[in-house]
């Protein structure tokens, strides 16, 4: 993963944590969009050792 591509995944999950469900929804996220951000961060977090 580019550092570029690390700080979009950081950008959209701290967008998911800052937003009721109900908003990510509405913005036109799916369920399977929001599940791939959260694994995908939380690979990011182990391997920096976070």
């Amino acid at each position: 993963m580019t550092e570029l591509e690390a700080i979009a995944v950081e950008i959209a999950y701290q967008t998911l944590e800052r937003n009721p469900v109900e908003n990510r929804l509405g913005a036109g996220w799916t369920e399977e969009e929001i599940e791939t951000i959260k694994e995908i961060y939380a690979d990011l977090q182990i391997k920096l050792g976070a």
